[in-house]
């Protein structure tokens, strides 16, 4: 079994354990979709992480898996340093 199938399989474990109502684990199982490269269920996963977090108002936490969902739209997997670079890019940094 593939890491990213493996990462699947656990962050839905997770998810059953926490009954769907952790942001967090629905981020982490929305980043492992992306990472098996099934972009139209990662983008599912992760706006619903985004709609709980921030009824949880989790602002930072919301705009951190916004970041992730757009990645995903654009059909990229989330790498930890692919957000920072964007940010850098969009405040003239390298």
């Amino acid at each position: 079994m593939s890491g990213a199938n493996e990462a699947v399989r656990l962050a839905g474990r997770a998810l059953v354990v926490t009954n769907r109502k952790n942001p967090s684990m629905l981020d982490t199982l929305a980043t492992a979709y992306a990472a098996a490269g099934r972009f139209n269920l990662a983008i599912a996963v992760e706006e619903d992480a985004a709609a709980l977090a921030s009824a949880l108002r989790a602002d930072a936490l919301a705009d951190e898996i916004r970041g992730r969902l757009e990645l995903f739209r654009q059909g990229r997997p989330y790498r930890q340093d692919t957000l920072k670079q964007k940010r850098n890019e969009a405040w003239g940094g390298d």
